[in-house]
């Protein structure tokens, strides 16, 4: 339990320094593709668990369904990318974007109709 804790605790911290890192390297904002209108959902594997699920709140249920409810409680969630999070459940990363884009559109049209 210590050794989990432990290797959780580096993985948060270097999570944490990639995410600054990346954030000072990246392009800026206007490169960046966007949803061309505003219900449209944009999900990639690039984007932190925490940017999808503030974003679309509906995709919390992918996340439990692939990774269990304890997924929100872990330390590195909401600061690693989806790829990583995938990869660390050995969960298909392109079947799971778009099982949260599907999620996130169910919602948005809900909010529509």
């Amino acid at each position: 339990m210590i050794y989990c804790n432990l290797l959780l605790f580096a993985l948060d911290s270097f999570l944490k320094q990639e995410n600054l890192r990346n954030h000072i390297m990246q392009e800026p904002k206007d490169d960046q593709p966007e949803a061309p209108e505003t219900n449209k959902v944009y999900i990639t594997k690039k984007m932190t668990t925490g940017e999808v699920t503030k974003k679309y709140p509906a995709t919390r249920e992918v996340f439990s369904k692939h990774f269990g409810k304890s997924c929100f409680d872990c330390p590195a969630f909401g600061t690693e990318d989806v790829n990583l999070a995938c990869m660390m459940h050995n969960t298909d990363v392109e079947m799971f974007v778009n099982e949260l884009i599907e999620a996130a559109q169910k919602e948005a049209e809900s909010k529509t109709s």
